[in-house]
């Protein structure tokens, strides 16, 4: 909205500043030859036409100028925009297909290979307004995926979850997975949230 506002009051002003161009330097030359009558001649006609042209042609070269200035400035901006939506839309499928939801039947060599990933996602933060909280999460489902994985540490790369240690340590893996998988889901919607805002 403040974009199409200021875009509105720049067509504003950009049309009174070429109608005072084209204005004043009538007004000028009426100013100095009023007391004279309407020339027949084309020869005066020649003459008032290369007034007009001389000093109208350089003022709206410089018109012309500044807009195309903000047109490419514009362009640049929609494009990096664009280009930035895509990266985040990327991304956003990279996170959801690649951070895959975690339940009972993971292994630790499937926690690894999850842990290695996430790490890969920390260096993206660039691409979004709020870094932070960007990072947070990553950072967040880092440390739920290292409790995990110490709490998983002495089992076989193919044991699943479920058949690690007694219920009480299940329970607490369970847990952490619960809130592995809300991150997860946080993430994602961040992301999301990103990608949709103007």
């Amino acid at each position: 909205m403040a974009r199409k506002l200021k875009a509105r009051k720049l067509i504003v002003i950009l049309a009174f500043v070429s109608f005072c161009i084209l204005t004043i330097p009538t007004v000028i030359y009426w100013c100095n030859f009023r007391g004279y009558k309407l020339s027949d001649s084309p020869g005066d006609w020649g003459v008032f036409g290369d007034y007009m042209g001389g000093v109208l042609n350089p003022l709206l070269s410089i018109v012309n100028l500044i807009v195309l200035g903000y047109l490419t400035i514009f362009v640049s901006e929609q494009d990096n925009r664009m280009a930035l939506n895509q990266f985040r839309f990327d991304l956003y499928v990279d996170v959801k297909e690649k951070l895959t939801i975690l339940d009972r039947n993971t292994t630790k060599k499937d926690l690894d290979e999850l842990i290695t990933k996430v790490r890969s996602f920390g260096d993206f933060g660039f691409l979004f307004d709020k870094k932070a909280d960007y990072q947070s999460a990553v950072n967040r489902l880092i440390e739920i995926l290292d409790r995990i994985g110490k709490e998983m540490k002495e089992s076989l790369p193919e044991k699943q979850i479920r058949g690690v240690g007694d219920s009480a340590k299940r329970e607490d893996l369970y847990n952490e997975i619960k809130e592995y998988n809300k991150t997860h889901e946080e993430l994602l919607l961040f992301i999301q949230t990103e990608i949709t805002k103007k």
